[in-house]
């Protein structure tokens, strides 16, 4: 959207030489004090592998080349204030940088800095505004991150992402401003007002919105309030969620008719009017008050409903005593497979699962590893208890919650070598159907993200690094350097509700993947309409 009124644009030319100027003045104060250590991955040892910076120092020149190159740089926790880290990059593979809890690309032609301060290390050459006032503001395109902040005497009706930019660069666009803005981002136009957040990241000579910290409404996309009709607009990101309510209604949601295979569309209905959810001329279902749908557009072209999951709830009598009684233990579960859904839903995955029943049983077991393998045999023997429970509320999965412990860990799913062999071959998934048990530990070092984490070995996913020692789809897998939920543990980057998908991208601009290699959400998609159907 460009209107033709006086209005001031910020030039690439004048922000580059601004942010040089701005960086060029730390490296001399810097410099002044002390000699930075010259240093690549071969000279600290890290060729190929993660590259932990040493920490004490006052500065650190770091480079990467062909040859002389590692995949993640970690910031070091210890450093003098006033020290400065630079990385740069001249080689053809891309890289991370893990700064605590956030992680940033890093790519050829690339140079980051960042100066130790009160203890934290912060980024130099990520601008915190724009001096961009007027009807119209044009963002520059040779920059890596730009945070945009609006506020009433920053301010602009229209802020229009640049047309050209590095593949991964970044976008943050906040609003404190009394008077709302459009942003466009080349396919369609998002409003913004106060209190808002958008992120916006560049993938595919496209800008995504993979971190939208408001759930869109129909009102934004220009369809009035109790309109008959309203069509949503095509997909400018992966996964768009919709919140429909009374004063945001339309008796008819139509999903977009373009969108790339994979995309997924969610829809929560709190009006107190049903809506009635249309691609192309067919009805695809009608939500009830309090009702969530899911499509997603299938290799066809087609949006298809997502597939569902059903779960019987398991919990223990001692669970029951752990969370305060048995109506607290299965609100518990009710929100922990929410949450799991959310996952889910961010992370494009084409099922949901839903509830076939919540029932107390306990096994005899009391340890984590003991209660698996109980469960597992139980499952087995189809006249056990448990099995009976599962084929009278015909569940595709089981995830049982007792009071075990933590000498196992906090969940285990298929770790028995006697059945995880035979579900990891792809081709045998219809034989694991007795195989689909979880086990998690109500305790206190267990938090929300292990019940996502076990459904996704239900669903076919492994630990990163460990999916070329099993017959499982190579790109089964979690991503570490972004904190998914299959990553590893204690990587130095916080945990994230979200499953590989190199579709995605991290707020800071890093991929959630890598395509062929690290795909968790192509593989669970791949295996959600056999486990879907285990119970027709």
């Amino acid at each position: 959207m460009v209107r033709q009124s006086a209005h001031r644009r910020v030039t690439a030319d004048s922000w580059g030489r601004r942010k040089w100027l701005a960086l060029a003045a730390v490296l001399l104060q810097v410099s002044s004090s002390a000699h930075a250590l010259d240093s690549t991955p071969v000279s600290l040892g890290c060729s190929n592998s993660v590259c932990m910076l040493p920490a004490g120092m006052a500065g650190i020149d770091f480079s990467l080349s062909n040859g002389n190159w590692a995949p993640e740089i970690v910031l070091p926790d210890a450093a003098p204030d006033g020290s400065l880290i630079t990385i740069g990059s001249s080689a053809v593979w891309g890289s991370s940088i893990t700064n605590g809890a956030e992680a940033m690309p890093v790519g050829q032609g690339d140079l980051f800095a960042f100066v130790r301060e009160e203890g934290g290390w912060t980024y130099v050459t990520d601008p915190e505004s724009l001096d961009c006032k007027g009807s119209e503001c044009a963002l520059p395109s040779n920059l890596r991150r730009i945070k945009f902040l609006l506020s009433n005497g920053n301010w602009a009706q229209d802020i229009v992402l640049p047309a050209a930019a590095a593949e991964g660069a970044s976008i943050t666009i906040q609003s404190s401003a009394g008077w709302s803005s459009t942003i466009s981002n080349g396919a369609s136009d998002v409003a913004i007002s106060q209190g808002d957040t958008f992120q916006f990241v560049r993938s595919g000579a496209a800008w995504v919105s993979p971190v939208s910290k408001v759930e869109q409404t129909l009102l934004q996309f220009g369809c009035t309030d109790g309109s008959a009709s309203c069509s949503l607009p095509t997909m400018s990101s992966p996964v768009t969620k919709i919140a429909v309510g009374n004063s945001n209604w339309s008796s008819t949601v139509r999903l977009p008719a373009t969108a790339r295979p994979g995309d997924v569309v969610v829809i929560r209905n709190d009006a107190s009017n049903s809506v009635g959810v249309v691609a192309g001329d067919a009805t695809l279902e009608t939500l009830a008050t309090g009702s969530v749908g899911r499509y997603f557009r299938d290799g066809d072209g087609g949006w298809t409903s997502a597939y569902p999951v059903k779960v019987l709830l398991v919990y223990s009598s001692q669970a029951a005593d752990a969370a305060g009684g048995a109506s607290e233990e299965e609100l518990r579960l009710a929100r922990l497979l929410d949450f799991t859904n959310t996952a889910l839903e961010n992370s494009a995955a084409n099922f949901y699962l839903v509830a076939a029943e919540t029932i107390q049983y306990d096994l005899a077991a009391t340890t984590l590893a003991a209660a698996y393998e109980e469960g597992i045999g139980q499952l087995k023997n189809g006249a056990s208890d448990l099995a009976l429970y599962r084929a009278t509320y015909q569940a595709d999965m089981v995830v049982y919650e007792g009071a075990l412990g933590t000498s196992d860990g906090c969940g285990r799913a298929f770790t028995s070598p006697a059945y995880a062999s035979d579900y990891m071959y792809p081709e045998w998934i219809q034989d694991s159907k007795e195989s689909m048990l979880a086990v998690i530990s109500l305790h206190a070092w267990c938090d929300d993200f292990v019940m996502p984490h076990e459904v996704g070995h239900l669903a076919g996913l492994l630990h990163e690094g460990t999916a070329n020692t099993y017959p499982a789809r190579i790109y089964a897998k979690g991503a570490s350097n972004v904190g998914d939920l299959m990553g590893k543990r204690g990587a130095g980057v916080a945990v994230i509700p979200y499953f590989s998908n190199p579709r995605l991208y991290t707020s800071t601009g890093l991929r959630m993947g890598e395509p062929g290699l690290v795909d968790s959400v192509r593989a669970m998609n791949e295996n959600a309409p056999t486990i879907s159907n285990f119970y027709p």
